[in-house]
């Protein structure tokens, strides 16, 4: 059974941190998006999973590798083929420049060129292969990806809500590529919101209600119990119905106090008094009170918080020029420096290096156990746990270059691996002990204790970006909901940071 098994997912559970600091402050900042998913994918199986489109978003950044769960594993071994319109809307690439990257990543580079003359039969291609890919219709950026899920050499194909961009004469395109995978033995999931979509591909059946598993199993029950749910739901006949509409199921999605609260908030909402109104926004209004009155303490005291067991301190910044104790935790820089040489230890451009502050105005690189003083003109200041400003990566992938933006999630499945992992599955022209630069484009992975922790890309457009956010330091940085993105102004690039 082991070697038909392709990707094994145990207690898959994924919380978004909310965008409020009240909420974060008070402990309430994950929101549970999707909670104890298992699943098993064997070569030949067509697992269709209903849900919702932003649940189904999520997952689909799991089982690619782009996202990591807040809790639970992963286990595969396998390459995996992400088929989402949403990843290549914005691209500038030609749909030619495209397709050749596509291959590249998942074909030997000799069987590319004789690929790329088979595809003179595909429709699509030929029409368009010289229009950057944004310029074309959703239609045929998905009629596109799903004729070139046939050319490449992957285990496992994942089809992310691709029926909706498709027209009823298209269908006949999907179900090919499904039929294809299947007899290639590759694993297919198909994420879609309709089941309708699922019905004629699928032989295994997965139903996400509220980001759980609420059924699993062969596709004839999983559909006839969908739909005696469908009946059910319509049978509503007012809001209040509606609001407890199973009830029972949402309430074990959350286990915060707060969302238990709520429920029951709905179930006594007919029988609440004017008084019980008044002594809710009582206590509403104190806690209130006591937030801002800690939050203004937090300011004039200068207190840091931390986060979890990675987090570190935020230095207080003191009138004086008083030294700071040996025992005080050590801080990030981001250099900026094109050349900066410790030792035998030599960084670069968004290298990260750890600093020690030493007095106001002047900090230590700390290096092999070595200390050596640096100018703050040379680094950025990064502190994981500071409130920076919220944002995610989709947003900001717009103010990529194309480089980076047409493909990375093929780019991002390098992070946190090893050193080595990464050298041995790229080309490259230069590395060291904090980066490794690749062949022909400009990007850079960047290293920290032999682990890959980022990649520094170009930026495009960032005036457009400034104009939005409306921001006013000259190196913004980026809170994601994994990791950060920090742009360099000066050199006009990007470092994407996923824990």
């Amino acid at each position: 059974m082991r070697n038909i098994l392709l990707l094994k997912a145990t207690n898959i559970t994924y919380a978004e941190e909310s965008p409020h600091l009240k909420e974060r402050i008070l402990n309430q900042s994950e929101r549970l998006i999707l909670k104890d998913i298992n699943l098993h994918l064997y070569k030949g199986q067509i697992l269709g999973i209903l849900g919702d489109s932003k649940r189904l978003g999520i997952v689909k950044e799991i089982f690619s590798k782009t996202l990591s769960p807040t809790s639970g594993t992963l286990q595969t071994e396998k390459s995996i083929l992400s088929l989402d319109v949403i990843d290549h809307v914005h691209s500038d690439q030609t749909v030619g420049a495209f397709t050749r990257n596509f291959l590249i990543e998942f074909m030997r580079s000799g069987v590319t060129e004789n690929i790329v003359d088979n595809l003179k039969y595909v429709d699509v291609y030929m029409r368009y292969r010289d229009r950057k890919l944004s310029e074309l219709s959703r239609r045929d950026i998905a009629l596109l990806i799903i004729e070139l899920s046939k050319f490449v050499n992957v285990d496992i194909v994942v089809f992310s809500n691709l029926s909706q961009y498709l027209l009823p004469e298209d269908k006949a395109v999907l179900n090919s590529a499904i039929v294809y995978s299947q007899k290639r033995h590759r694993g297919v999931l198909l994420l879609e919101p309709d089941i309708e979509n699922i019905k004629p591909y699928a032989n295994y059946f997965m139903w996400l209600s509220h980001g759980q598993v609420r059924y699993e199993g062969g596709l004839k029950q999983g559909v006839e119990r969908y739909e005696r749910y469908l009946r059910e739901r319509s049978s509503i006949k007012n809001i209040e119905e509606e609001e407890t509409f199973d009830q029972s199921w949402k309430e074990t999605m959350n286990e915060y106090a707060l969302f238990k609260h709520n429920m029951e908030r709905v179930r006594r909402k007919t029988i609440v008094t004017s008084e019980n109104v008044n002594v809710k926004k009582l206590v509403v209004s104190v806690v209130l009170f006591s937030i801002m009155v800690a939050s203004a303490l937090v300011v004039m005291m200068d207190i840091s918080f931390t986060e979890g067991d990675g987090g570190l301190p935020i230095i207080n910044q003191s009138d004086d020029d008083a030294v700071v104790n040996e025992s005080d935790r050590t801080l990030y820089g981001l250099v900026t420096n094109d050349s900066l040489s410790f030792g035998v230890e030599d960084y670069s451009t968004l290298d990260i290096m750890p600093i020690k502050r030493v007095s106001r105005n002047t900090y230590n690189a700390v290096v092999q156990g070595g200390e050596y003083e640096v100018s703050t003109d040379d680094f950025i200041y990064f502190n994981p746990a500071s409130l920076y400003q919220q944002s995610s990566l989709q947003i900001l992938l717009p103010y990529t270059h194309s480089s980076f933006r047409d493909n990375y999630l093929f780019y991002s499945n390098y992070l946190n691996i090893s050193a080595d992992q990464l050298k041995e599955s790229i080309n490259y022209d230069h590395e060291n002990n904090q980066r490794v630069d690749v062949s022909g484009i400009p990007i850079t992975f960047h290293l920290n204790d032999d682990v890959v922790y980022g990649i520094s890309f170009p930026s495009q457009n960032t005036e457009e970006l400034i104009e939005e956010y409306e921001l006013t330091t000259e190196n913004p940085i980026f809170r994601l909901p994994r990791g950060y993105m920090i742009l360099y102004g000066e050199a006009e690039r990007w470092l994407y940071i996923n824990r």
